[in-house]
């Protein structure tokens, strides 16, 4: 295949970092989330990750139909 026909196919497989994702996140409407401990997340995947949590369950504790998850209190920014 040509140089001109590659495209995005070099990209495949890209993991994008935190800062590309908080980025993305953010074009796209996104919002922080903090926690009870004031501890910020840009992102609902990397809270979700670093804190082994559904991200499902956490979603439903940010829109008021669950109060907490595993004893989480969550809230947007």
């Amino acid at each position: 295949m040509s140089r001109a026909h590659l495209g995005n196919q070099r990209l495949l497989g890209h993991i994008p970092s935190l800062e590309e994702r908080t980025k993305i996140s953010r074009a796209n409407g996104g919002r922080a989330i903090i926690d009870q401990n004031g501890v910020v997340y840009p992102t609902l995947r990397g809270l979700a990750r670093d804190l082994t949590l559904n991200r499902g369950e956490v979603k439903k504790v940010l829109s008021g139909e669950r109060l907490e998850y595993r004893g989480y209190v969550f809230r947007y920014l």
